[in-house]
């Protein structure tokens, strides 16, 4: 897979938008208008803040291009989801952030970047366990 990077520059603002082949119109749609709040904003993207501005934009076209899938395998294996595994530890804060807020399918990442996996058997498939089980490792662990 190829994966294109193409750095953007608007006034104040400098964003790092990673794009993979076959991500959807909704997802070009969504990475204009971030764009155009960039141009708009006066953050500049530093070292300290990339990190999050990537996954927050990765995470945002992941959601977008799986909303209506239903297969998990589909989801997990999304060119944006794979990107934010690849980010390893670095994602792990925002991830864990996501949980609180947001909750999606986070397990099958939380699990290949820390190689653990925070939950009892016994609570596999409960969701609402699964999310509290990660929180407390993440909690533990400085999360």
């Amino acid at each position: 897979m190829t994966v294109t990077t193409e750095l953007i520059s608007t006034e104040n603002c400098l964003l790092e938008l990673n794009q993979s082949p076959g991500v959807s119109k909704e997802s070009t749609r969504t990475w204009e208008l971030i764009r155009k709040i960039c141009a708009h904003s006066h953050e500049t993207v530093t070292e300290q803040n990339r990190p999050r501005v990537r996954f927050y934009m990765l995470a945002q076209t992941w959601k977008k291009d799986t909303e209506y899938m239903s297969s998990i395998s589909d989801i997990v294996l999304h060119p944006a989801y794979q990107q934010i595994i690849g980010m390893g530890k670095e994602a792990l804060p925002f991830i864990f952030s996501e949980l609180k807020s947001d909750p999606h399918h986070w397990f099958w990442a939380l699990k290949a970047i820390t190689g653990i996996d925070a939950v009892a058997v016994k609570d596999r498939g409960n969701v609402p366990r699964m999310i509290d089980s990660w929180l407390d490792w993440g909690r533990v662990h400085g999360f």
